[in-house]
């Protein structure tokens, strides 16, 4: 399964430090300066990260180490191919890794070469230097990857999860507290939690990521779809083809047909629409035997089901086809653009201009119809 995550261990910051530090630059090379203006580190580097607990990672060439608010370098250039930044005391640091591949702005792969543990403020091993990939600790434990295996490790080295797991990812979309860890197993997907407990059975072929808003994820077994909360526990059944994001009026698919549900899976529009598309406060589009209208939250028609087509209203103003022309309707189903071209459309990249085509000529209108640049 393609997940839709990737993790990023460390990234340079290059303008403005938590400490009230500031770059310094003198054409390709980079120190420190307070914010007085005083000048700390002279500029000799070709890279100066981010301070975290009062240390900052530091690179000439392909060499890093460590620096502290006195521009003090802690651990000799060379001992490391990458370094971290520090978290609760301690640091991830890989030896024998290609530090190009580490800067990368992405890695989707959780692959890399070398090996990798963690080191305390003053160059110490605390971890040994033996597993395959590591994650900053996150309260009190770290994931690890050792053996193409994933498991939790805590800050004396103990592996208080065995690295059983296919795969380990930090939910990135959940920017709460409680944040959970994505994890994987023969194909199938849970969470779990900071302590390494599965909050619910490993059941689900693909999961959305817990959204802060609600507190919810969007989950999929097999081809149906539902969503869970941070126990685990099922608020919308795992039973639908389709799924919009959940709100309190929720669009849904089942058994080929589209209706809508409340945040209680209570019916609110019957599943009874070959396709239903709603957007904020809109007339809802609808489709029924091959014809489309617009209806209400109460399922009253607003617009008849005439239509060979409705695209989304924007500006109060749809697209509609109707015997292969098309035109512009308002919210209130008033054609107020004749249906007289061959296609109209938005266009969002000129300020959602009225787009048209007739007789092969592309250009834009008003409207009242009439052609403007």
């Amino acid at each position: 399964m393609k997940t839709l995550f990737s993790i990023v261990l460390c990234t340079f910051s290059f303008c403005y430090f938590a400490q009230k530090f500031y770059q310094v630059s003198y054409p390709g090379k980079y120190g420190l300066k307070d914010k007085k203006g005083k000048v700390l580190i002279k500029p000799k580097y070709d890279k100066v990260g981010r301070f975290s607990e009062g240390f900052a990672s530091v690179q000439i060439g392909d060499k890093m180490s460590f620096i502290n608010s006195l521009g003090k370098e802690i651990i000799p250039f060379g001992t490391y191919s990458y370094v971290g930044y520090f978290e609760k005391g301690i640091c991830a640091v890989n030896v024998g890794g290609n530090l190009a591949e580490f800067n990368q702005v992405e890695w989707g792969a959780q692959e890399s070469s070398g090996k990798w543990g963690f080191i305390d403020k003053t160059g110490k091993v605390v971890i040994p230097i033996k597993y395959d990939w590591v994650f900053g600790f996150k309260g009190d434990f770290a994931v690890y990857k050792l053996k193409n295996r994933w498991g939790f490790i805590d800050k004396k080295g103990e592996e208080v999860i065995p690295a059983k797991y296919d795969l380990i990812q930090s939910d990135i979309f959940d920017f709460s507290e409680d944040k959970l860890y994505m994890v994987r197993l023969n194909n199938k997907n849970s969470y779990l939690d900071r302590n390494g407990k599965e909050i619910c059975p490993i059941i689900y072929d693909e999961l959305f990521g817990f959204k802060k808003e609600n507190g919810l994820s969007k989950v999929r077994i097999d081809k149906h779809f539902g969503y869970i909360n941070k126990k685990g526990e099922t608020i919308i059944q795992v039973k639908y083809e389709e799924i919009s994001n959940f709100s309190q009026v929720i669009v849904a698919k089942l058994n080929n047909k589209w209706g809508i549900i409340d945040s209680l899976e209570k019916i609110i529009i019957p599943f009874e629409f070959d396709n239903l598309d709603r957007r904020s406060d809109d007339p809802i589009l609808a489709s029924k035997n091959n014809k489309w209208g617009c209806i209400d939250l109460k399922g009253n028609e607003l617009i008849k089901f005439k239509y060979d087509l409705i695209r989304p209203f924007e500006n109060g103003l749809a697209p509609v086809k109707l015997n292969e022309k098309w035109g512009f309707m308002d919210v209130n189903g008033n054609e107020i653009i004749p249906l007289i071209y061959d296609d109209t459309r938005m266009d969002y990249a000129n300020d959602k201009k009225l787009k048209v085509t007739k007789e092969g000529k592309t250009f834009y209108i008003n409207k009242t119809g009439e052609e403007i640049k």
